[in-house]
């Protein structure tokens, strides 16, 4: 590529804290809306329907459709708030991109590091903007979790981002 030989890039996928933010809240609703929606549209339309009856067959017609629609619609809140970046580091000048797009360059001030079994965040002062990036692996000890927003290759590239920076290797 057309990099100078000094320069270091780490790619990963991360989310931002507004972007977990809405993932966090947005899971809830988005596993009962459906159902939700789905038993007033029956319980409107469809003469005599009852979802608490004896046998609950009612509630069996709503429900799996339901649960279907919130994982369809989950995969794609999880598309929305998860992002691939790349972080180019050239000595304390750093800059990041999101699909291609600079957001934001310049120098490095600070950077922290906080790890949890549940998350890794990532936070960095450039200039007078603070930039946290957010990693919860699939690979924790809640398998697959739902809210998973990235993998256990995407912590250990922000563990060495956070190597790099802190000792000033790059």
């Amino acid at each position: 590529m057309g990099y100078p030989k000094n320069m270091k890039e780490y790619k990963f996928s991360a989310s931002m804290p507004i972007d977990d933010l809405i993932l966090g809240i947005g899971f809830p609703a988005v596993l009962m809306l459906p159902t939700l929606v789905l038993g007033l549209l029956a319980w409107c339309l469809i003469p005599g329907y009852q979802p608490l009856s004896k046998s609950m067959s009612g509630f069996g017609w709503v429900a799996v459709p339901g649960v279907v629609i919130s994982f369809v619609l989950l995969e794609w809140l999880k598309k929305k708030t998860v992002h691939e970046y790349i972080v180019k580091v050239r000595g304390t000048s750093i800059g990041f991109y999101r699909a291609g797009t600079l957001q934001c360059q310049g120098k490095l001030n600070s950077i922290t590091m906080q790890q949890s079994p549940l998350k890794t965040c990532l936070e960095m002062k450039i200039n007078d903007a603070k930039i946290i990036f957010i990693v919860r692996p699939k690979e924790n000890y809640i398998r697959n979790s739902f809210l998973a927003t990235g993998s256990s290759y995407d912590v250990e590239v922000m563990e060495e981002l956070y190597h790099d920076l802190s000792q000033g290797t790059v």
